[in-house]
């Protein structure tokens, strides 16, 4: 007598196939976030945060939702070129990121916690 049910393989693509839908949407915007990141904020970020600070790179971008990211610069500084790491949370707004600082590892104080970077120029 032949199996009514469809095969366990099949049942099993059937029900991933929703929560793929879910994730695919989440990581494009992860995508975009960290393409923002690198492309037009990071630096202007470490500029306000720590305007003697030498920009290395953008390090890893964790999402937070379609308009928030926690980003992580990676710079130096310019006298003694110790490396430093400045983890932030990025808000968009309109036509701007707003930026705060939320952890670093630097010995010198950042002179602000939280700035205006624009976007779109």
């Amino acid at each position: 007598m032949p199996e009514s049910r469809p095969p366990i393989r099949r049942r099993a693509l059937c029900a991933a196939l929703p929560l793929l839908a879910l994730l695919l949407p989440a990581g494009c915007a992860e995508q975009r976030q960290a393409l923002l990141f690198e492309n037009d904020v990071a630096r202007e970020a470490l500029a306000c945060l720590h305007p003697r600070g030498v920009f290395e790179s953008a390090g890893e971008v964790r999402s937070e939702g379609s308009e928030s990211f926690v980003g992580t610069i990676v710079w130096h500084g310019e006298v003694l070129h110790q490396k430093y790491s400045s983890r932030v949370r990025v808000r968009r707004e309109e036509g701007v990121a707003v930026v705060t600082l939320l952890d670093e590892d630097s010995v010198l104080p950042a002179v602000r916690r939280e700035c205006r970077v624009p976007l779109g120029r």
